[in-house]
């Protein structure tokens, strides 16, 4: 993993490089596990902060985060995500669950 998000002021976010998750998948009792490489958790563009609600604003496209720890040195930030996906005349709906920690 190779990614940094910058904070800078004023609400400018910067974020460079990529990085993998291993992604465990179970459907209708098989469970298959695929490391999927060089993602982008944001892109450069501005921030928000509302109580414990993290807003990263990329490209036009709002998406918020619950901030789940703050300290000095590290930040961890959490969202879920629920998609539909139609593939083969098959209708899946996918629940995504991250978690994300940024240290200093």
């Amino acid at each position: 993993m190779d990614y940094t998000v910058t904070f800078a002021d004023p609400n400018v976010l910067l974020a460079e490089g990529s990085y993998s998750v291993e992604r465990t998948t179970t459907t209708l009792g098989q469970t298959e596990v695929q490391n999927v490489e060089n993602l982008i958790f944001a892109t450069d563009g501005t921030w928000m902060r509302n109580g414990n609600e993290l807003i990263f604003v990329t490209d036009g496209e709002e998406q918020s985060y619950t901030i789940t720890e703050l300290t000095a040195t590290t930040m961890t930030i959490s969202t879920v995500d629920v998609s539909t996906v139609v593939e083969s005349g098959f209708t899946y709906v996918v629940n995504t669950n991250l978690i994300a920690t940024d240290r200093r």
